[in-house]
């Protein structure tokens, strides 16, 4: 399955770091005969290598196992991937993603049979992947490495421009999330109702029916008696079922696509793709804002019901204004549809208490709570910043505020405890989980502003994290607190976790397990 060359890499006699070496690279191939010519060309040209994957022999690990274990591999700087064969494409992506996330990640462009090119390729740009057409080129790029090294040169470029457009600012801001549930139950009653008339085939609704269900949702759409009070220009909307990725939208004209795009739809992507169109360039900043809302919406009433197979719409930028006309759904009576490779945004998350007389929102982080969570950073105090890093902190950068609010749910969870509108939103505080990749662990975290303290505040985020944990099927929650934290410490031990001696002496080890059949835990399961 694998062939590791640590040994042979340490007896070397040449090169800039142990092992004679400057490049520890590894490789995910589909046959033996791809790693033969990988290890012949490391040799050949004096590349350094770590280990080699080929898929066709392996038994009990497919693509996305080996992304996941390399993606932890202290002796692996960057990762070659060189195959077609995607058993799981959701765990594919997650993998593919939380690699990416610590080290670089150049991929072949090799759709999987039954894939369509352009959702490959869509569902890679989702991962901070890059992407090469030719197996020569990744060889090519793995000789440049070697001599360059990988922070600097070819691939260091490569990668930090894959995660600078993964991390790009959203362009709206964070919408008031209270409304969301109620829409979404609107929309299903309205399914409902349309799908009781379905025979046992698929069927196209009626644009009524369509635009009724549109409409409930909260979509904007084109009423009857709107009236166009200048130039129009239109976008042409398609969503289809792919046979391997599941769901993605197709923006374009009449004759031609322009952007393909995996649901659910990431906002930077789309608008991107619009700010690209030929014919947009005139069209207002606020308008485009409004589109990529429209095409949002569009996208989170698809994903949240899988009875929906197709759909057809035209997007229309008015001078005012955006929203659908000439919507077309296609249903189907049963969920047939595949499902879909990018979890999407958990609406099941979300609830409204009354907190003091404060309408107190608890939901899922997203990516547009950037600029507002860069204001809880700001809340707290040097003291409990550093109670909570370990260290001292400095004022978050944009990297490093992207990364703690555009999140994978298939494998982690942040919720936020949030108040007020568009012009008054503040995060109060969030919750965090990061599960390993067989789900057996997560690591918890919990910040509130310095000033809110003492409103049990962290109590009710907990309970919430741990009620995801339990939800999502983790074993157990895990964490390291420092032993002067008293706050945390008792908040811990109120929440039910056990707590045991680090190696560290200035610290606790913290479990909580959440399933019945967790297994007995020790500290070394951090290590």
């Amino acid at each position: 399955m694998a062939h590791d060359h640590r040994e042979e890499r340490a007896n070397a006699p040449h090169g800039a770091t142990s092992g004679g070496f400057r490049l520890r690279a590894s490789w995910i191939v589909d046959t033996e005969a791809q790693a033969a010519t990988v290890r012949a060309h490391a040799l050949a040209w004096r590349v350094g290598l770590t280990s080699v994957f080929a898929i066709d022999v392996a038994r009990d690990m497919d693509s996305a196992d080996m992304l996941d274990f390399l993606g932890s591999d202290a002796h692996t700087q960057i990762v070659f991937l060189a195959t077609s064969r995607i058993e799981r494409p959701d765990r594919f992506l997650s993998a593919m993603r939380a690699t990416s996330m610590r080290k670089p990640v150049l991929a072949l462009g090799m759709p999987p049979d039954g894939a369509e090119p352009a959702v490959y390729y869509a569902a890679l740009a989702r991962t901070a992947v890059v992407c090469l057409d030719r197996f020569e080129t990744l060889l090519e790029i793995a000789e440049h490495a070697e001599i360059e090294g990988i922070r600097g040169g070819t691939v260091g470029e490569l990668h930090r421009t894959a995660l600078e457009r993964m991390f790009m600012t959203p362009p709206l801001p964070a919408p008031d999330a209270r409304g969301l549930r109620d829409a979404h139950a609107r929309a299903r009653h309205a399914f409902d109702d349309c799908a009781r008339t379905l025979r046992e085939t698929r069927q196209w609704l009626d644009p009524v029916d369509a635009r009724r269900i549109l409409d409930a949702f909260g979509v904007p759409t084109r009423s009857e008696n709107m009236q166009s009070v200048g130039a129009r220009t239109s976008i042409d909307i398609a969503i289809h079922d792919d046979a391997v990725f599941g769901a993605y939208m197709t923006l374009g004209s009449a004759r031609d696509v322009f952007s393909t795009h995996l649901l659910p739809l990431d906002p930077v992507d789309v608008d991107t793709a619009l700010r690209r169109m030929a014919g947009l360039a005139s069209v207002a900043r606020e308008i485009l804002c409004q589109a990529v809302y429209v095409l949002e919406s569009l996208s989170a009433l698809v994903c949240g019901e899988p009875r929906v197979e197709r759909v057809t719409a035209c997007c229309v930028l008015d001078v005012d204004r955006a929203y659908i006309d000439a919507p077309r759904l296609c249903l189907t009576p049963h969920a047939s549809r595949r499902a879909l490779s990018i979890r999407p945004y958990p609406f099941e998350f979300e609830e409204t208490i009354d907190w003091d007389g404060i309408a107190l929102t608890f939901r899922p982080i997203r990516p547009e709570d950037e600029g507002h969570h860069a204001g809880l950073f700001g809340a707290q105090s040097a003291e409990d910043l550093y109670l909570r890093f370990f260290s001292m902190q400095r004022k978050p950068d944009h990297a490093r505020l992207a990364r703690l609010v555009r999140i994978d749910y298939a494998r982690e969870m942040a919720i936020i405890a949030c108040s007020g509108g568009l012009t008054d939103f503040v995060t109060h505080g969030v919750a965090r989980a990061v599960a390993d990749p067989s789900n057996e662990s997560a690591e918890f975290a919990v910040a509130i502003r310095s000033d809110e303290k003492g409103h049990h505040l962290g109590r009710m985020l907990m309970d919430r994290i741990i009620d995801y944990g339990r939800r999502q099927g983790i074993a157990r929650l895990v964490g390291i607190v420092l032993k002067e934290n008293h706050r945390m410490l008792a908040l811990a031990q109120d929440c039910g976790f056990e707590r045991f001696n680090d190696e560290d002496p200035t610290i606790w080890s913290l479990v909580l397990p959440l399933q019945a059949r967790t297994t007995a835990w020790h500290p070394e399961s951090l290590a």
